[in-house]
């Protein structure tokens, strides 16, 4: 189906509502229903001038910046207060829903100088799931939804729904001066490898979130540039090695331990200790990435070369990215996977969502979106992912 975004004004119904912290003694000289303040009315007296909201794969951190007017009653809003914002929601049906998908509390409040407007900086619950200053133990025998529902019960943060995992730890382990968002994810990574399934860890407006990713979606939302249907704005393709697996220098070679023993070197075969394949190229555009490739299994200099050459060839390949806008659907989520089709730039093709900022201002709403070829997934959750499988591996003798 396409949907038509141009003249339906419940996609322009997006509500802002400041709720006063617990201990704020403020007097609120406005318009109140239970202790709720309106600040975005879509009656040309908002409050509120302008919102961006900035989502990540990489965290479950979500911050909104707003720009208030300079005419801004003093303390109105403090750091501490809750801000929640509700907005129209598409589903792949075409039905608009407004559901709240942002609430986080006040953490800064900046006066502009020169216009005097305020800055608002507000973040969810995911910063504090960030934050490495807890302590605490993942029991042997428990699964990632048991460790995740008990540290969270305890730690008091709000659960929306948890995916029920199914693989048990072979044994414990002790997270000191860590994050609740690194230990929850270091267990799901696990779970991801024991079960060959993909999960994600996110922050809903309500709680927590751990949820199966389906590897085959069957229904994915399709931006296509056209004539007929511009609903992509200035597609941008670029390149990327900020892939951990990126690697241009590939270096074969065989295990001194198996020499010690009495096996055949690559020197036995009248070739060097090490062969190294390059792949000059990329080298020259962003430096050397190399990688060591244990070849004791080839017996001819021509098969190493052969397989560190094939190695490269995939491990040289940057990740594509895309950047476009689209109008605000607010169902799009990162690690969600939408279909590109831009024929005249040749962009057409499966991605991920890698970052994604919703922009309100003006009558105007859009998401900016990044999206790439492969999930990113960052180096420390890479060396968290290696140190979890190798105490695995351990605890069952390997």
């Amino acid at each position: 189906m396409v949907l038509e975004i141009s003249s339906n004004s419940l996609l322009r119904d997006y509500k802002v509502v400041l709720n006063k912290r617990v201990n704020s003694n403020e007097t609120v000289n406005v318009s109140q229903q239970s202790g709720e303040v309106y600040l975005l009315l879509g009656d040309g007296h908002n409050i509120i001038n302008s919102i961006n909201i900035e989502y990540d794969a990489d965290t479950p951190l979500i911050e909104t910046s707003m720009i208030a007017r300079g005419t801004l009653e003093k303390d109105l809003i403090v750091n501490g207060d809750m801000i929640s914002i509700s907005a129209p929601v598409v589903d792949f049906e075409g039905n608009i829903t407004n559901l709240m998908v942002f609430r986080g509390y006040v953490f800064d409040n900046i006066e502009e100088p020169t216009t005097g407007e305020v800055r608002l900086i507000i973040r969810n619950l995911g910063h504090w799931l960030t934050r490495d200053t807890f302590f605490f133990t993942l029991n042997a025998g428990e699964t990632a939804t048991e460790f995740i529902r008990r540290i969270a019960t305890v730690a008091n943060i709000p659960i929306h729904t948890l995916a029920q995992t199914t693989y048990r730890m072979k044994k414990g382990k002790v997270y000191e001066n860590a994050s609740y968002y690194d230990a929850f994810l270091d267990v799901l990574s696990i779970s991801m490898q024991q079960e060959d399934k993909d999960y994600n860890l996110y922050i809903s407006p309500v709680g927590l979130v751990v949820e199966e990713l389906n590897r085959f979606p069957g229904k994915m939302w399709v931006f296509e540039t056209s004539f007929r249907t511009p609903t992509m704005i200035n597609p941008i393709r670029t390149r990327s090695i900020s892939d951990p697996d990126f690697a241009n220098v590939a270096i074969g070679y065989r295990p001194v331990a198996q020499n010690v023993l009495g096996g055949a070197g690559l020197d036995s075969l009248g070739v060097a200790d090490s062969i190294t394949v390059t792949d000059p190229n990329s080298v020259k555009q962003f430096g050397s990435f190399p990688i060591s490739i244990d070849t004791s299994q080839f017996n001819t200099e021509e098969e190493v070369r052969d397989h560190l050459k094939k190695t490269i060839s995939k491990k040289s390949q940057e990740i594509e990215k895309v950047s476009f806008s689209t109008f605000a659907l607010n169902s799009l989520r990162p690690l969600q996977r939408v279909i590109l089709i831009d024929r005249a730039s040749g962009i057409v093709g499966e991605y991920f969502i890698k970052h994604l900022t919703t922009k309100i201002r003006d009558n105007d709403f859009k998401h900016d979106l990044t999206v790439t070829k492969r999930r990113n997934i960052p180096r420390n959750i890479i060396d968290q992912i290696i140190s979890s499988n190798t105490d695995v591996l351990g605890s069952l003798g390997v």
